[in-house]
């Protein structure tokens, strides 16, 4: 590998390109294959709902996996841990934080619509001033 910090993601949206969802699992795992033999670094198939989809996956692809997780499709269905006891190399969060912040920011623009500026401590939607320094602790 030339650049050891750049990695060539092989993904595929194929799992959704059919209504039968065991026949886009097998079309996106073979076009992830694919990717891989062709010089991929990374197996990334979209839309992966349950674990027994990520057990197929890591079973069938030829290569390192990732998986997209805390999405609201799968969000319930496995957890972080559960995708590494399955061998999975690299999970990704693509929105999680975005939507969760979202909501919050939907919470703060109806009590500022109503003027109700003491809500946002009471809702307890303020990072603490003295606390922004840790941050980037967690």
């Amino acid at each position: 590998m030339i650049f050891p910090e750049f990695i060539i993601n092989g993904r595929t949206d194929a799992l959704k390109s059919t209504k039968n969802r065991d026949k886009g699992l097998e079309i996106a795992i073979n076009r992830d294959n694919k990717y891989l033999g062709a010089g991929a670094d990374l197996a990334f198939i979209t839309y992966v709902e349950t674990l027994d989809e990520v057990k197929k996956i890591k079973s069938e692809v030829e290569g390192p996996v990732s998986i997209a997780a805390g999405m609201n499709y799968n969000i319930n269905q496995f957890s972080i841990a559960d995708l590494i006891e399955c061998g999975v190399e690299r999970v990704s969060l693509p929105t999680l934080i975005l939507f969760s912040s979202l909501k919050s920011i939907q919470k703060s623009l109806k009590y500022l619509k109503k003027d109700q500026l003491s809500e946002f401590a009471k809702a307890d939607l303020l990072y603490p001033y003295s606390n922004l320094n840790k941050l980037w602790e967690v």
